[in-house]
């Protein structure tokens, strides 16, 4: 880090802390309106005449229109409980038809009824009659869940939810559609806090972040968690929208589980870096973020799954998993047609996506090379979109000076659904650790510029294994240096509507030192939204040569390392710098059976509704 000269008191005009004075606002709205109400009393207990009447009709209206508002209220008071609900489960509730939460019931001392609704009653407090008769009334929420038939199959739970308040004969019916957050909707993900500091001009997301920032157990927020953010204030008068750090405009810009006091905000003036009291002064937010506002903190903890047993289930389908002593790529089928994914048995030597062109379009081939008693195999996957087609071939040789001999060869209807779970690591794990996955995914199934069929990748080992990456992994439309097969590179800041898309899920992610060929590693390409159940390493960070990595993707894990040694202006002294390109469609439209947040779901709509489903 560089020697700077911390400061308490800022060298140029800062801007104080908005007082709160909306409270004597609110404060004089409520008199009014109590003042308001009196008098209409006052007038209601005169004795007969128009004016008397009409005052009687109009408070008649406001309280029925009152007695609506509270229906309401408790309608969507009931949709907050459910959600509340939801979230403090560990997972999500796998019901496949409409049920009531009776963990809701229980709490609030309410009951589930036969027809499978959640009932509770919440008392109202006193309410004024026409006759002044003061009294105490009831409030009932009836609440019932409606999964998704998708549920059965799907990692991405989908739930309806209504509810209806009822009050003094009054009733509203709320519904609101919800699915769970994939995580792969990310451009930043941490479960622990993130080393080192998020620097203006060399830090940049452009998607939505979450660090959680937990302690050893995983469950709670870690006290002495900091996140370290520099940004710049040059001229106090003009945002800096080149400098930004956080360039997604939407409220989720930046949430985390961690309190405001435990960021800790430092800001650059002319040469120098100063401190930043966040109690005493409020952030220039348009130097720092798009969304121009505060960062939501003491948000809830957003639980990484701990397994990918998920994804192999998807690999598999309905097959029993192959023995643990299978090596080589086992491909569900019904018959001739394929039913699942692709499964793969055992440590992989080698991965290599790459295409081939079959009469004018590319068939996505995976080759998988395996090491086997006396030598070595390869399986090599090639999937039509086109042809709605999969070829199976199996060869194996003695050595890699040795030509490949064909062993098998099998063609089936149908394309895998595109999980492929490896059970072992790819790549050596001995330094110099050599070979990992690599290569090119081709464009979608495309008919002018309505994607047919997606070509939605996910390759996802064991969530205790290795995934070395040892060259770029680029989407074939943006590839801009194919000069080395082992490492194809990309300029691209944005993929495209034709673009396929890949999810990469590992216990860990290692970056060796060279890439397929034997080349210095120095620029990697990744075209990908990355998963790490541990964390994304690269060997050797502070000693290897610069370079850098530019992602077009996502990038979560649970715990953050140090990737190289960076100054403030960004120049990279070794190892890398990351460059994170958002790719908004992934947040929509993620990689097949991506992993899920069990306690974070996405609100698809929200409406008043005049009957309910069952």
């Amino acid at each position: 880090m560089q020697a700077w000269q911390f400061l308490r008191t800022p060298p140029g005009p800062c801007r104080r802390r908005r007082p709160r004075g909306m409270t004597m606002v609110g404060v004089m709205i409520l008199l009014f309106l109590l003042l308001a109400f009196l008098l209409i009393s006052m007038l209601a207990q005169g004795r007969g005449g128009d004016v008397s009447s009409e005052s009687k009709s109009a408070l008649n209206l406001t309280r029925r229109r009152g007695e609506l508002i509270v229906a309401q209220t408790l309608a969507e008071s009931g949709i907050r409980l459910s959600l509340q609900w939801l979230i403090q489960q560990p997972s999500s509730p796998v019901n496949t038809s409409a049920f009531g939460p009776s963990s809701v019931a229980t709490f609030y001392g309410g009951t589930v009824d036969a027809n499978g609704w959640t009932v509770v009653s919440l008392n109202q407090g006193p309410t004024t009659t026409e006759n002044a008769t003061v009294t105490a009334q009831p409030g009932t929420i009836k609440v019932r869940f409606y999964p998704y038939a998708t549920n059965a199959t799907s990692n991405r739970k989908m739930y309806g939810i209504e509810c209806t308040g009822e009050y003094l004969g009054y009733s509203y019916t709320a519904r609101i559609f919800i699915r769970q957050n994939s995580f792969a909707r990310y451009a930043y993900f941490s479960d622990t806090a993130p080393t080192g500091w998020w620097v203006s001009g060399s830090t940049r997301f452009q998607g939505p972040v979450h660090v959680n920032g937990v302690d050893g157990t995983g469950n709670a927020v870690d006290p002495a968690a900091r996140i370290n953010i520099l940004w710049k204030a040059n001229d106090w008068s003009v945002p800096y929208s080149d400098d930004w750090i956080f360039t997604y405009p939407d409220d989720g810009y930046f949430t985390t589980a961690m309190s405001y006091s435990q960021i800790n905000w430092q800001y650059s003036y002319g040469s120098g870096a100063y401190y930043y009291d966040p109690n005493w002064w409020t952030p220039y937010w348009e130097n720092i973020t798009a969304a121009n506002r505060a960062p939501k903190t003491d948000q809830p903890i957003i639980l990484m799954p701990t397994a990918t047993t998920s994804q192999k289930n998807s690999a598999l389908g309905a097959s029993a998993e192959p023995a643990v002593s299978f090596i080589g790529a086992f491909v569900p089928v019904s018959g001739s047609t394929t039913s699942a994914g692709v499964y793969i048995g055992g440590d992989v030597k080698d991965m290599n996506l790459s295409y081939q062109n079959v009469s004018g379009h590319d068939d996505q081939v995976i080759e998988v090379i395996q090491n086997i008693a006396g030598g070595e195999q390869l399986s090599r996957l090639q999937v039509s979109l086109v042809n709605n087609q999969t070829v199976v071939t199996v060869s194996t040789r003695a050595t890699s000076a040795n030509p490949w001999s064909v062993v098998s060869t099998n063609t089936y209807t149908g394309v895998t659904n595109s999980v492929i779970y490896v059970s072992g690591n790819i790549g050596s794990q001995t330094a110099p650790y050599t070979g990992g996955l690599s290569g090119a995914v081709v464009i979608n199934h495309m008919s002018g510029t309505t994607v047919v069929r997606p070509s939605s990748w996910m390759v996802v080992t064991d969530s205790t294994k290795v995934m070395n990456l040892d060259g770029g992994i680029v989407y074939k439309d943006l590839i801009t240096d194919a000069s080395n097969p082992n490492n194809l590179k990309s300029n691209a800041s944005a993929a495209t509507d034709t673009s396929g898309t890949l999810g990469l899920v590992a216990g860990r992610f290692r970056v060796p030192e060279q890439d397929g060929s034997g080349a210095t590693l120095d620029n990697l390409t990744i075209h990908a939204v990355c998963m790490a159940y541990d964390t994304f390493t690269v060997v050797n960070p502070t000693t290897r040569a610069p370079g850098v990595i530019n992602l077009i993707g996502g990038y979560i894990v649970k715990n953050n390392t140090q990737l190289g040694i960076v100054q403030l202006d960004g120049t990279v002294n070794n190892g890398f710098i990351f460059n994170r390109n958002y790719d908004q469609r992934i947040a929509e439209n993620p990689p097949p059976d991506y992993p899920v947040a069990d306690r974070s779901y996405q609100i698809m709509s929200f409406q008043k509704v005049n009957t309910t489903l069952n």
